[in-house]
């Protein structure tokens, strides 16, 4: 075999590699956020959400009574999702 006719065979060997290897990234892709979606809500606490936000414990609470950041009340204590807030911070990039 001469070796441009051995490149090239080896050229397809590697691009149906990288197409399944495509294909293989995928799925897990699609599983990993199947998993995602079923996990439940993780809480975290002030300090947790100023962390994720980079604002200080003033501008959450402003954030709060505008609306523009959703909170869950345990008596005094509050509590926000962590997911909606790592994912609204992404938002806003």
């Amino acid at each position: 075999m001469s070796r441009p006719r051995k490149a090239l065979a080896e050229t397809r060997v590697i691009a149906r590699a990288v197409a399944l290897l495509a294909q293989k990234i995928e799925a897990q892709s699609i599983a990993i956020e199947q998993l995602r979606a079923g996990q439940p809500s993780q809480l975290g606490r002030v300090e947790d959400a100023c962390r994720i936000l980079n604002v200080s414990p003033a501008t959450l609470h402003r954030r709060i009574r505008d609306g523009s950041i959703k909170v869950v009340r345990h008596g005094r204590a509050l509590r926000f999702d962590l997911g909606s807030l790592a994912t609204a911070t992404e938002a806003r990039s």
